[in-house]
């Protein structure tokens, strides 16, 4: 009797041993990539969350509005600004400036609204209010996307979202 493997063992043997390592490599790969693409959609959600939440206590605190345009795209043209008069820190300016960072500027400092990671491509305010100026209602439209200077679809995130607040200091 002769000891070893047959010709046939042998081609059966790697072949299920090569389709067990393609199934773990792949499954291995797509846990990475759901990972990546989790923390940019993560990272996107925050800046998006954080930002609206901003705007709207920026205008409902706001006792006057002087936007230099409603209905203007911010992030389009960066010498374009919505101003706004605080009673806690007294002129305050939000812009977007050509990185697609969102600044405001108050007490003669400026501050990015947003990381790195991120870019504004649009930031709008409409005005709502009152024709007889009872009620002063602020709509905000905001897309914010990924900013990770790839292509790869893993990457890729935005989200589009909309707001709106009242004055409260009528």
């Amino acid at each position: 009797m002769r000891k070893g493997f047959t010709l046939l063992e042998l081609i059966l043997y790697m072949a299920i041993v090569s389709l067990l390592s393609g199934a773990l490599i792949t499954f291995g790969w797509n846990v990475v990539l759901s990972g990546t693409k989790s923390s940019v959609q993560q990272e996107v959600s925050g800046n998006a969350r954080f930002l609206t939440k901003k705007i709207t206590l920026l205008i409902r605190g706001a006792t006057a509005l002087n936007p230099s345009d409603w209905g203007v795209n911010l992030a389009a043209d960066p010498t374009k600004q919505f101003s706004l008069n605080d009673p806690a820190y007294g002129a305050t300016v939000l812009q977007v400036n050509s990185a697609g960072q969102a600044t405001i500027t108050y007490g003669g400092y400026t501050y990015e609204l947003n990381s790195p990671k991120t870019k504004i491509t649009n930031l709008t305010f409409i005005n709502y209010s009152s024709g007889d100026g009872k009620t002063k209602n602020i709509q905000y439209n905001l897309t914010i996307e990924a900013n990770y200077g790839s292509s790869r679809q893993e990457y890729q995130q935005n989200l589009i979202l909309e707001g709106d607040a009242e004055l409260r200091s009528n």
